[in-house]
């Protein structure tokens, strides 16, 4: 492993929790059985979208990617302005968020149709792996520091020719209660690009809208450990906040605006998640661990 990568400091011990209040039996069964129903949809669509063009193959992966995240429970609201991004006319630009889950990607790409910068592994997972190739997802090994010149000029390309491009700077997952730390080397792409960099927040509310551990996908955990936890939960809500635009053409061209766009986007999503500085979760959060995050006590939630 290289040393390159960031160390993510989160467990599944020491910050999920349980949540404020489980699905019923039934709820539980109908969302296995949709995510079963989606594997096997996604399998078809990622054959036939090897023969699409790729505006058609962008419009089926998002599709598919709402449904998905509706088929487990997880309800979408996306706030912000985000006008002409919503619709994808806006031409090329650089989406930065948090990143909690490997429901990040989905819900994004739910809300807005864009290419992903995802890490090689996700491109051998079985169906999932084809689908958001076909999508048009630009993939990088995180291990390979000497190949991170050559994903940065792809994004660079693909801003160019009009793409989103959603970029996870944290280069590793964190619960949600961490400060936000967003790493530069993606940003230089949006710099020779010239096109804007759209911050934006990512966060998991419960069944009381109190923050949500259930989602993350961190440290040791599985896949599957992680789904289950998302299938149990009465009602989760992935909130999605687009901030303001941040424009490179506004700098000096110095080889460090991408390090000065790093911190003004992190600073944006720090800000709007209440995690600029302390490390917690904003007022409604909670009790410590010893030697883990700050993590919300559902024991302490009542319903509303």
């Amino acid at each position: 492993m290289s040393v390159w990568i960031p160390d993510s400091p989160c467990t599944p011990e020491t910050c999920i929790t349980a949540p404020a209040a489980t699905a019923g039996a039934g709820r539980r069964l109908a969302r296995g059985c949709g995510v079963l129903l989606m594997i096997a949809t996604g399998f078809v669509l990622a054959l036939v979208a090897r023969r699409l063009r790729a505006d058609a193959r962008a419009r089926v992966a998002r599709a598919w990617t709402r449904l998905a995240v509706r088929a487990i429970g997880v309800r979408t609201t996306v706030t912000g302005d985000l006008a002409g991004y919503l619709a994808g006319d806006s031409g090329g630009v650089l989406l930065v968020a948090n990143h909690i889950s490997w429901l990040d990607p989905l819900v994004l790409s739910a809300a807005r149709p864009c290419r992903m910068v995802s890490q090689h592994e996700v491109s051998t997972w079985p169906v999932l792996g084809t689908l958001v190739a076909g999508a048009g997802t630009i993939f990088h090994r995180r291990e390979r520091l000497h190949a991170l010149p050559g994903t940065v000029g792809r994004v660079r390309d693909a801003l160019r020719a009009g793409d989103a491009v959603t970029v996870f700077p944290e280069a590793t997952t964190l619960c949600g209660a961490e400060p936000v730390r967003f790493r530069a080397a993606f940003f230089q792409a949006a710099v020779d690009a010239g096109v804007p960099v759209r911050p934006i927040a990512v966060r998991y509310r419960d069944a009381y809208g109190r923050p949500a551990t259930d989602p993350a996908y961190i440290g040791d955990d599985t896949m599957a450990g992680s789904l289950r936890r998302v299938i149990r939960a009465r009602s989760l809500v992935a909130e999605v906040t687009a901030l303001p635009e941040i424009s490179p053409s506004e700098l000096s061209g110095s080889r460090h605006d991408r390090r000065f766009l790093a911190r003004l986007a992190q600073r944006a999503v720090a800000d709007e998640l209440g995690l600029s500085g302390s490390g917690t979760f904003p007022a409604e959060a909670a009790a410590d661990r010893p030697g883990g995050c700050p993590i919300p006590d559902n024991r302490l939630v009542g319903a509303r």
